[in-house]
């Protein structure tokens, strides 16, 4: 009977990997195998276009070797980007691939994209809403907005203009936050902004009550955009404010129609309409 050796399961997996042999021919075949794979993807993308048109041209008006040869690396730098950018809208891989993965991960575990969020109950929410209303801080585009309206009351308002801002709640604290779910950077980027002379007419906390007293959502289920009740409220709510004197005479309304149709985040997933038809 051999002597029985005591050893830790690394040294075990060292060990058997120490002496796993590989045939000369295993390995050519192997490298070869993939040396193919790097070929060969570029190669069938060749065929079928890259999807940015190459002009060849360049302009020779900038004086000087130094300005050419930095012209034509942001051409070349910009072309590149085009390539990549091209590559992952139109790629045959993409086209091939990506249809049929994404409608298993949506159908089988409910799964978005990097673009849409799938919530619990089947609802599409756009990925940068989310993540605008779960941040925490105060976003640098509060500040840019804030300067960029200031400018812009001043210059509608040496004209004799009236400006009102209508910011637009986003989707999940409509139908998927807490009903005080909403940003507190957010309610001081409005306080600034009526601080500032600026009128605003904010229409989530009627939207809120809306969805409370009716039980319907004020959001469309796979879209980013309001039901048409919930626009016909905020609608009325602007009429208001702007006033009787400023409503024209001649808008006629007309009937409600219901159509069907791939809304904004249906479009991120790139796979049939008649998924979300299933889904439903």
């Amino acid at each position: 009977m051999p002597p029985k050796i005591d050893m830790s399961r690394e040294e075990a997996a060292e060990r058997e990997i120490g002496v796993t042999r590989v045939s000369s021919g295993v390995k050519i075949l192997l490298v070869a195998i993939f040396l193919l794979s790097l070929v060969a993807i570029p190669a069938i993308q060749s065929t079928r276009g890259f999807g940015v048109k190459w002009t060849g041209e360049e302009k020779e008006s900038t004086p000087g070797l130094w300005s050419r040869l930095a012209a034509i690396n942001h051409h070349l730098k910009t072309s590149a980007l085009g390539i990549e950018k091209s590559l992952e809208e139109h790629s045959f891989l993409t086209k091939t691939f990506l249809p049929p993965v994404q409608t298993l991960a949506f159908r089988l575990f409910g799964l978005g994209n990097e673009k849409v969020y799938v919530a619990p109950d089947g609802w599409l929410h756009y990925r940068p809403d989310v993540d605008h209303v779960l941040e925490s801080g105060r976003s640098p585009k509060f500040d840019a907005a804030k300067k960029a309206l200031a400018q812009l009351h001043s210059d509608l308002q040496s004209r004799g203009i009236r400006l009102i801002v209508l910011p637009v709640p986003a989707k999940p604290v409509l139908e998927s936050l807490p009903p005080d779910a909403k940003s507190r950077s957010y309610d001081q980027f409005l306080a600034e902004l009526r601080r500032n002379g600026i009128e605003v007419l904010d229409p989530t906390s009627l939207l809120i009550e809306r969805r409370r007293t009716t039980a319907r959502p004020q959001y469309l289920k796979n879209d980013t955009h309001w039901t048409p009740e919930a626009m016909e409220a905020v609608a009325g709510s602007l009429a208001e404010k702007i006033g009787p004197a400023s409503t024209p005479s001649s808008l006629k309304k007309d009937s409600p129609r219901s159509e069907e149709h791939t809304s904004e985040l249906q479009s991120q997933f790139r796979i049939s309409y008649a998924v979300f038809c299933l889904k439903k």
